[in-house]
């Protein structure tokens, strides 16, 4: 076998390793694996995503609020408009509680100008009432209700996805104890297009999350965990 296919096979078989291994691979950006501390959780992360908020910590390895309107956002880089990120609920004692996924995130904690978008899973006492919630923030408030969907009765373990391509914003949800994401609910709005810094928001020390997962869509053009 000449020296030129050997060096043709091998860099073959480098590329599909690198290909396999880029698409199985999609580790978490901040697993919170260290002593408690914060807010914010570390120096990756600023306080708050929205004016007049609390940030976040680190407690028992997981990230965790610390009043009643607590949010942090990853300040290491913004991210392009089409974006994916993620988290695992590991804790939730108290109901009237929520997740929040902050997506395409411009001036955060800057009182009347932060804009962009969020998911949020909702944790009520009926399941009648629990669900998610697709939001729009302008001039620092988030009060434009794209779009809501109830009866999702949301478990410890769930991962909770959310993602923004052009003009549309869906979230996912995997289930605890399945490998399998599925699709909440899209929507559509225009209004915000560019790149943005992502973050995360919960509503009291009675709620955790862990393994923040944040990156741009993936080569199928969708949410990274998904691949």
């Amino acid at each position: 076998m000449s020296k030129r296919l050997i060096f043709l096979l091998l860099g073959f078989y480098l590329s599909l390793a690198l290909a396999v291994y880029g698409l199985s691979s999609y580790d978490p950006l901040d697993t919170f694996n260290r002593a408690n501390t914060g807010p914010p959780p570390s120096t990756q992360w600023s306080s708050p995503v929205l004016s007049g908020q609390i940030g976040l910590k680190v407690v028992s390895n997981t990230l965790a609020g610390s009043a009643t309107q607590d949010s942090s956002y990853w300040n290491v880089r913004t991210f392009p408009g089409d974006v994916s990120m993620a988290v695992t609920l590991t804790a939730i004692t108290t109901l009237s509680r929520y997740v929040r996924l902050y997506i395409r995130l411009a001036s955060p904690g800057v009182a009347s100008t932060t804009t962009g978008y969020l998911c949020q899973a909702v944790f009520e006492s009926t399941a009648a009432a629990s669900g998610l919630t697709l939001r729009r923030v302008d001039a620092g408030v988030p009060g434009v209700n794209l779009g809501q969907t109830l009866n999702i009765t949301w478990a410890v373990g769930d991962a909770i996805g959310c993602e923004m391509r052009g003009t549309q914003l869906c979230m996912y949800r995997r289930p605890a104890g399945s490998s399998v994401w599925g699709s909440a609910t899209c929507l559509t709005d225009a209004t915000y297009t560019t790149a943005g810094f992502v973050g995360v928001g919960l509503n009291g020390v009675e709620i955790t999350v862990d393994d923040f997962w944040a990156g741009a869509l993936g080569r199928k053009g969708r949410a990274r965990f998904l691949d």
